[in-house]
């Protein structure tokens, strides 16, 4: 999606002389914010739209839950899993998250992505997105979301660092290493 901004640089009585010297003077301003020729200026591209959610946090953990007010309850943070032989099968984990917006960003949706890939990016473990519409919160208060993935019997099939994505609306945001260790 891309936005675009319209100066318009003769708005209010184009025949006066005031209006035309503080257009001359925008113009001025304009084009030294977007340097370029003046038929360039008539229409700003800026080009694909940034993000409008934020991601505040992204960890591993043994049990995940939210309570009514919102709060998170996170037990058994980690990012290191040992096993004794590969293919190496995960009982349970939940994937949590925070993502936050603007009171600007009210009524704008976005679509939130989680990969699991493994350390070459040639095998995906884990891929779910799912659609946020930013909401009204009292008093202004900026838009936080948590988000809680259970995964249930996930199958690593070799040592090594696998990579766990956070991304809104297919741009990666964050991520954590998850280290995949053979014990003897």
């Amino acid at each position: 999606m891309r936005e675009s901004l319209e100066l318009s640089l003769g708005a209010a009585g184009a025949d006066s002389d005031l209006s035309d010297g503080i257009a001359a003077r925008i113009f001025r301003e304009v084009q030294a914010i977007f340097p370029g020729e003046p038929e360039a200026l008539d229409t700003y591209q800026s080009g694909e739209r940034d993000d409008i959610m934020e991601l505040d946090t992204v960890m591993l953990a043994d049990y995940a839950s939210a309570s009514a007010e919102g709060k998170l309850n996170v037990v058994g943070v980690f990012n290191i899993i040992r096993a004794k032989t590969f293919p190496a099968r995960h009982p349970l984990m939940y994937v949590v998250t925070t993502v936050s917006a603007s009171m600007a960003e009210l009524g704008n949706t976005s679509k939130i992505g989680i990969k699991l890939m493994d350390e070459d990016a040639k095998s995906t473990l884990l891929d779910f997105s799912r659609d946020v519409t930013v909401a009204q919160r009292p008093s202004g208060q900026r838009y936080t979301l948590n988000g809680i993935l259970k995964v249930a019997d996930l199958v690593f099939t070799q040592a090594g660092t696998y990579q766990l994505s956070v991304l809104i609306d297919g741009h990666e945001k964050g991520s954590i290493p998850i280290y995949l260790e053979q014990i003897s």
